[in-house]
């Protein structure tokens, strides 16, 4: 018979030098992960002692403690009966509402105040030509030799589960019925594979990946999306790390420390942008070309011609 930890016990390891958190009834001790976590230590710490689950599940994909810590780690079941639940004061359309408040500036955001964005966007033009026979149209078209039934496809968004609580098989699901690519998040809310097995069949499923600081980790994701027929890998290149959002940033991130270097001085002013994406290598460089080319035909973010030559010599 498993023996079950009680809430006393878990409550007792509440600090810096000893923190337990609770994640779906069992107990893990994430003291000496704290300072690799890339939301930095203050949120860990926020429920060092107590049950994170709520807290944890919107922007963790489910297997993201068997995938980064130690089983050693692993402490074993809660008796959440023993549990100290604390009350909300706040109803549940209030708090519903304040989670889509706390959430939009990831859903609407760009660089700076947005202003080049938009105008961007509006210089772009369609070119209207006459006297065609439109009395049946076709869309389909090739996007980097796939085929694809209409000229455009489902770019990688982290957290989809921010704005629907199915997360991102739900823009699989959709997708699929209409034959549009899909690009895959690194900082997805689902499993890798759940999203890969949504498609229920072979459709075109393509990976967005930032290089992680640890290339072992980076080896992992990459090899796995090998074996899951994933048909496409687009490696960001020019991101060393997030921009300047200033919507987000203004947000403060309540959700989640914003602490960009994962140090004991949390900075709450960075944004949910930074918060997410410590991890992100930024040595990335032209060098570690040779380390992606056996997997690798493509680089996303490539801006100026010198770049592209640049890949060019090196054989992308």
């Amino acid at each position: 018979m498993v023996t079950m930890l009680t809430g006393t016990e878990v409550a007792k390891h509440d600090n810096k030098d000893s923190c337990w958190v609770i994640v779906h009834g069992k107990a893990y001790d994430v003291t000496g992960f704290m300072p690799k976590h890339p939301g930095g230590r203050k949120i860990i710490l926020k429920y060092a002692g107590r049950d994170a689950t709520e807290e944890f599940d919107p922007i963790h994909p489910p297997d993201t403690l068997d995938k980064y810590l130690d089983k050693s780690k692993h402490l074993g079941p809660v008796d959440i009966s023993t549990v100290v639940r604390e009350s909300k004061a706040e109803s549940p359309e209030q708090n519903e509402r304040q989670e889509r408040i706390k959430n939009m500036p990831l859903l609407s955001q760009a660089a700076d105040d947005k202003i080049r964005n938009k105008s961007a966007f509006q210089r772009i033009w369609f070119r209207l030509h006459i006297l065609i026979d439109v009395q049946k149209v076709n869309f389909t078209t090739t996007i980097l030799g796939t085929k694809c039934y209409i000229p455009f496809y489902v770019t990688a968004t982290a957290l989809f589960e921010l704005r629907h609580v199915e997360g991102e098989v739900v823009l699989t699901w959709a997708a699929r019925k209409h034959s549009i690519i899909q690009v895959i998040p690194t900082l997805a809310s689902c499993l890798f594979d759940e999203i890969m097995d949504a498609t229920d069949g072979d459709w075109v499923q393509w990976l967005h990946l930032y290089a992680n600081k640890d290339r072992k980790i980076t080896q992992h994701i990459i090899e796995h999306t090998e074996k899951r027929s994933c048909k496409g890998l687009f490696i960001t290149v020019d991101a060393p790390q997030l921009g300047h959002r200033e919507k987000d940033i203004r947000s403060k991130f309540a959700k989640q420390g914003s602490n960009v270097q994962s140090s004991d001085a949390t900075d709450n002013s960075q944004g949910v942008a930074r918060a997410i994406s410590s991890f992100i290598d930024p040595g990335l460089s032209s060098k570690d070309i040779p380390w992606f080319q056996s997997i690798t035909k493509i680089l996303k973010g490539v801006k100026q011609v010198e770049d592209v030559i640049k890949a060019i010599e090196a054989g992308v």
